[in-house]
């Protein structure tokens, strides 16, 4: 056994599909068709538990699906009376209505009252696997989550739940039921299989538990200092999953030269709001340590490598890269 997590992918489809039960019901050419427009956002995140011990197809135990909606389509989804699921996002998504933000749009929200996270999928093995509790599994998936995706002025966590465990684990976590969609008629094979759908969620302002942990860190924002540009992110964000310049060049596109610039940028940037946070650039490997000691500072800054729509003062003397 050893068990891992990482950013889900394209590629997760048949895990997806495995993993969430209650989606069976529904053509599976149809959710891939929702699954692949939904990558053509560019803004579909997530994290995969897997067990790299296990067959590849067997391997995913658990995941989380997830976009940022605008305020519009969120309180379209709180006054439906019929369930939103992710068929009415993709419609959306194919209309070209704003509905899934981007990052111009998440910037000005991150810089105002802040985002609504929609939880697309989420799903664990709850029988089946017994080398780790599906309680483990549940902690594994939301942690790796808040580990990648913190750092939005995140205003509300929420989903749409098909009932049973995944609704009774919600509620237990500290959600709300914000729709029940009373006035839908329902089809029966659902009520006999206690699947009726709710939108559940919870908020910032919510009365949330201190042990409840996972909510309070996605729930926490602080405004950026560094005022980082988009492609000065990107370098980052690689940087964070463990990619090196050639690797980070390649994934780009950009030449090795462009992404040495960049990191320059980048350290011009930190040096001129906060001197003395990296190690000066004296002797060899000094280079390695710089970027160890920015990497580790922005683990508990995430809101750096968020897009952001202001700027910080000061910042028209660092170079961009």
């Amino acid at each position: 056994m050893h068990i891992g997590t990482r950013p889900i992918a394209k590629g997760d489809f048949n895990n997806m599909v495995r993993l969430c039960q209650p989606e069976l019901f529904r053509d599976v050419t149809r959710l891939r068709q929702e699954w692949d427009t939904l990558w053509s956002t560019s803004r579909f995140m997530g994290v995969v538990v897997e067990d790299s011990d296990l067959p590849p197809d067997q391997r995913a135990l658990a995941l989380i699906g997830a976009v940022y909606i605008s305020d519009e389509f969120f309180e379209e989804c709180l006054k439906a009376e019929e369930p939103f699921p992710v068929s009415k996002i993709v419609a959306r998504i194919r209309m070209r209505k704003r509905c899934v933000l981007g990052d111009e749009e998440l910037a000005i929200q991150n810089a105002g009252d802040g985002v609504v996270v929609y939880m697309v999928y989420l799903a664990w093995l709850p029988t089946g696997y017994e080398n780790v509790r599906a309680e483990t599994l549940r902690s594994l998936l939301v942690n790796a989550f808040a580990d990648r995706y913190q750092g939005n002025n995140v205003r509300w966590i929420v989903g749409e739940t098909a009932g049973g465990l995944v609704r009774d684990v919600a509620l237990r976590a500290g959600c709300q039921v914000l729709n029940s969609y009373e006035k839908w008629d329902a089809p029966k094979d659902l009520v006999d299989h206690d699947l009726l759908p709710a939108l559940v969620g919870a908020s910032r302002e919510g009365d949330l538990t201190l042990e409840n942990y996972w909510f309070h860190k996605m729930f926490t924002y602080m405004t950026p200092r560094f005022g980082f540009t988009d492609s000065q992110r990107q370098v980052l964000l690689a940087a964070r999953e463990g990619l090196t310049d050639v690797e980070i060049a390649a994934d780009l596109g950009v030449s090795a030269d462009a992404i040495k610039k960049r990191w320059g940028g980048i350290y011009d940037r930190v040096e001129a709001v906060l001197p003395g946070l990296l190690p000066e650039s004296q002797g060899t490997g000094r280079g390695a340590e710089k970027r160890r000691a920015l990497l580790a500072h922005l683990r508990d800054r995430p809101e750096e490598l968020r897009p952001h729509e202001k700027r910080s003062s000061g910042m028209s003397s660092a170079k961009a890269g």
